[in-house]
Order: structure tokens, then sequence, then C-alpha cells
């Protein structure tokens, strides 16, 4: 659910994946996260979940365990939250994050602050401001997570927090269907397009996720590709392979996509350091887009992602 720096609207309209996340919390302070759901969608389904329970090696408030239920015993061998947000955060870089109201926003920034960890850079979308946006009865009231959920039909453990997240992108995929508007226009109809001013600053490079058959390659893009940049460095990273911004003596493959626009014969300045690295020795790679696609139809990546 990482997506780079591109921002034209035939880009923005490929951009159909987004990690749904909630939260909870042991006590009044937001930033004492004991629980974390994340519910990746892509192209309207679910493509995978995660969800732990997390130690904020702090005091449980009772009326928190009233509401979800979670213990400090519950946590003792529980990962520290400490641990934890550097993994997650450095996942969630680039990606649109949803979440009902700006709670778990709220609690990401106060648990970065708590541990002095880099917030992750990525657009929010309020699934109770898409509900909303979306359907007349939410416009001022009403508009609570198992309200809008018992409107759409979908049924859900609430507060729990892997529960929570998926019910978020349900709404927000509930809403797509209905409306017949792609993520952007969600986005635009909740922001009025000002997402757009930050979308352009976030990242291209993403992490591994996990193992996977492109293990220990590190690739970077060059020039624009017809299944958009940022899904093909998503794919990259689910069969385990590592996307950078700029060419280095660590890069193993370099991808050229089309240089709309550019004159004949013009070389990027990291197709120009890909070649300079051949010529010394280096082992790197160049492919084009058709060998891409031939790498992600062995592996079956677009039966599973097709945005």
């Amino acid at each position: 659910f990482s997506f780079g720096t591109q921002h034209s609207m035939a880009q923005f309209d490929q951009l159909e994946s987004f990690a749904a996340i909630d939260v909870e919390t042991a006590n009044f302070d937001q930033g004492s996260i004991c629980s974390i759901g994340i519910a990746v969608y892509r192209a309207g389904k679910i493509a995978h979940t995660w969800y732990s329970l997390v130690n904020p090696e702090c005091e449980f408030d009772p009326q928190n365990v009233n509401i979800h239920g979670i213990r400090n015993a519950d946590v003792t061998n529980a990962p520290k939250l400490r641990d934890v947000v550097s993994v997650i955060w450095s996942a969630f870089d680039g990606a649109i994050i949803v979440s009902h109201t700006s709670f778990d926003k709220i609690a990401f920034k106060k648990a970065s602050q708590k541990y002095k960890v880099k917030l992750p850079r990525s657009i929010w979308l309020d699934s109770s401001m898409v509900a909303r946006r979306t359907w007349s009865q939410f416009s001022r009231r009403g508009y609570g997570l198992k309200s809008v959920c018992d409107f759409i039909g979908h049924n859900f453990n609430h507060h729990n927090a892997l529960e929570d997240a998926i019910a978020c992108g349900r709404i927000v995929t509930f809403a797509m269907s209905e409306t017949g508007k792609k993520l952007p226009e969600i986005l635009d109809n909740c922001y009025n397009g000002d997402w757009k001013a930050d979308f352009k600053h976030l990242p291209l490079s993403k992490v591994a996720i996990g193992t996977g058959p492109l293990s220990g390659e590190t690739f970077v893009i060059t020039g624009e590709l017809s299944v958009g940049r940022p899904h093909a460095a998503q794919l990259l990273a689910e069969l385990g392979g590592k996307v950078s911004d700029s060419v280095t003596k660590k890069t193993t493959i370099l991808i050229l996509g089309n240089q709309a626009g550019a004159p004949a014969g013009y070389i990027s300045t990291k197709l120009e350091r890909a070649l300079s690295m051949q010529a010394s020795g280096i082992p790197i790679s160049i492919i084009n887009e058709k060998e891409l696609h031939s790498i992600f139809a062995e592996y079956k990546m677009y039966d599973q992602s097709v945005i």
C-alpha cells in the first residue's frame, strides 16, 4: 500500500490500495497503544491483515479495559510499543491510511513523540468523513463506526482492533462501490483536493514485505510505468524486494520506464549512474518494463492485486 511521488490524475486513478488501521489504548493517553489492527485493501478487497497485542509499558485504566477487554496481564509477553512503532511506521511510509475519526492518527503521533520515532509520511483518510460526505443521514450526526457499519450491512466485533480496521476499510470500499468513485475521488470529496499537496512529497521507496523470490534485490525505477510506479513498487516489495529512490552501490536492478516528453537520446541521471557502475565492474542489471511484467507474471502478482 505504498505509493510515491508522481501525482498526475491519470496515475491517481490507479491508486486503489490503502491500509485501514485501528488501535486500542490502555488509558486516557492516546499514545498508550495496547493493540493494533491493520487491514490492507487492494481493488476493493482485503489483500492481507495483521493484528497484535502491544505492551504500552504503562498502567491500564479500568474504563478502557471495560471497552476493549485487554488487561495488563494480556500484554506482559507482547512486543513493546517502542519496538513495534519503528517497524509499522516504516511500512506505512508513503501509504494511504484509513481510520475512523482522528483518534488513531493522534495515537500514532503521540506514540511517535514518546519514543522519538519519525512519523510516516502518509495520506490519512477519515472513514467517518467518507460516511458524512457520501450519505446525507450521516452528514451531521450518527457517523460512529458501529452506526455506519449497521447501515452498510457489515457485522463486526466492535473494539477489537483488527475488526475495527476491517470495518473502516469496508466503509470506504462500500462508498466507492455505491458512488462509482475511485479512491482519489473519495479523497477529493473529503478534502477538496488539498491532500494532493501532501501526496507529491511522499516517497517511492519501499521496504521488503517479508521474504520472497526477490529477497536481496534492491530496485530503482526511472521514468513512468504503465502499471504506475507506486503499484510496481508495492508488488516488488511483496515479492521480497526493496525499492529505493536513488541508484547506489547497493542497487541491483534498475527498471527503465517511459521518459515521456524527454528529448531524443535523453538519459536519466539514474540510468547514467547505473551505466557508469556497470562500466566500473559493479554488478547492476538494467531491465525494461516488458521484462518487469514478465517477473510479475511469473509469480502471478497480477492475479492477486489488479488495481
